[in-house]
């Protein structure tokens, strides 16, 4: 039966009442009680979409003649208590299935924990695969030890000429995305500090680097408070014209009081742009910066990986039903036709992608990819900036003291995850180790690889 303290997670119904959303607040086999926006009157046709754990799906129903036995009117809403008059015949049993199904989980999930073992296999019925916990108890001693394991190819036969055959037909960047690598960067000579990151990660023999890198991106898609000065962009941007390197600058999403500095740095590279006679390109991780550059015909909009939303994240195979629905995370707006055309038509040609457990499909064209790090979360509100300052933890910052260039935040060990001020990054070695990945990657229409320390 119906219980009213009962409140069901918003994916596990959906509810409509002439084509309008209504919130499914709960159900059993007579009743529902719902959220609408609109005021009601029975007797009124139902359809719901309820999620049916045997097959990780939803389930379509409509239930006729409902009849409203409560209602309580909020300052913005109805909440109402509704009787369910019939059911379409054939749809009974099916319901009342799912239902008990649905009743078995609320239970089970108040006795032992949803994600306990014995709650998977007593309530899916299968062989299933639950969360490793006793793992999220262990940590790596350090950072160092961290990045060993990492970059540790040792347990793998890689025949490196392999992708040293393959990175012919591919431009290579370096991202340079921390206040350290812009002093790095601004001090020493280009290649040199390519050379000397390529040494501390272990990779100057790795088939990948056997192509010259070609581009640099400067600046960061996740965090304001990491930007060089425009004295130091324009320093970082002119060795790197001198040096025959291609230029990307990144940028974050943009908060309101970063406008009139944005504004600054895109007028000041603008003009570096014409006196060069040469192209930037702008990596765009906020639809409104589209407007902005309109006016610049030199800065060259490239979609950021903000914009190129993805559920990533090293957990993923323990997900209920994921082994069954895992092709749908394979694509997102990016593959539809309309949303193509729409940001061909804001004359961007370029969509930067990233290596993460799961495959993508690449969008038709010619794309980046970046690796080994891929971002799982990023919050306007800087974690670790909390975790430093615990008087202030929910505040946009500004006058950054940069925590970060000394902190992070560490995960257990077997995530090979990493908390990076205001984002959190796995480290995912796919492309370090399978060449055929790599070469579907390729084939799929990536032409660029961006490559990232920690």
């Amino acid at each position: 039966m119906l219980k009213d303290d009962l409140i069901f997670p918003p994916a596990l119904a959906i509810g409509y009442i002439n084509e309008q959303e209504v919130r499914i607040i709960n159900l059993d086999k007579e009743k529902i009680q719902f959220e609408s926006a609109d005021k009601l009157e029975d007797p009124f046709q139902c359809r719901i979409k309820i999620l049916n754990f045997k097959i990780h799906a939803y389930e379509d129903f409509i239930l006729d003649e409902c009849k409203i036995i409560g209602v309580t009117n909020n300052t913005f809403s109805y909440i109402y208590k509704v009787k369910i008059g019939s059911i379409h015949t054939q749809e009974i049993d099916r319901y009342y299935e799912i239902i008990d199904k649905t009743m078995e989980f609320f239970e089970i999930k108040e006795k032992v924990g949803v994600f306990r073992k014995i709650a998977a296999s007593k309530f899916l019925g299968e062989n299933y695969e639950t969360y490793p916990y006793e793992k999220d108890t262990v940590f790596s001693e350090n950072i160092e030890k961290q990045r060993n394991d990492w970059y540790s190819f040792n347990e793998y036969s890689l025949n490196y000429s392999e992708f040293a055959d393959l990175m012919q037909n591919l431009d290579l960047a370096f991202n340079i995305n921390s206040l350290k690598l812009f002093k790095q960067f601004e001090d020493q000579d280009f290649d040199t500090a390519i050379e000397a990151n390529l040494d501390n990660d272990g990779l100057k023999t790795h088939g990948i680097f056997s192509k010259s890198f070609s581009r640099v991106y400067i600046g960061n898609e996740f965090c304001s408070n990491i930007f060089p000065n425009i004295k130091q962009l324009l320093k970082l941007m002119n060795k790197a014209y001198e040096s025959n390197f291609d230029i990307t600058l990144a940028f974050p999403f943009i908060n309101e009081n970063y406008n009139g500095q944005l504004t600054e740095i895109l007028n000041e590279t603008d003009n570096w742009c014409k006196s060069k006679d040469k192209s930037v390109e702008i990596l765009v991780n906020d639809w409104g910066m589209l407007e902005l550059l309109k006016k610049y015909s030199n800065l060259k909009p490239v979609i950021g990986r903000l914009l190129n939303r993805r559920k990533k994240d090293p957990r993923l195979n323990w997900w209920w039903g994921y082994n069954k629905n895992s092709d749908n995370l394979k694509e997102n707006s990016l593959n539809t036709d309309h949303f193509i055309k729409f940001i061909k038509e804001m004359g961007i040609s370029r969509l930067e992608y990233e290596s993460s457990p799961g495959e993508v499909y690449i969008s038709k064209g010619k794309h980046s990819m970046h690796f080994p790090f891929y971002q799982i979360n990023t919050s306007p509100f800087c974690l670790l900036y909390a975790h430093c300052n615990l008087k202030m933890p929910d505040l946009i910052v500004s006058g950054c003291p940069n925590y970060c260039s000394e902190f992070y935040l560490q995960y257990p060990e077997h995530l090979n995850m990493i908390g990076k001020g205001n984002s959190i990054f796995g480290f995912h070695k796919l492309l370090f180790i399978e060449a055929e990945m790599l070469k579907k990657y390729i084939e799929a229409g990536i032409d660029r690889l961006v490559y990232s320390v920690s």
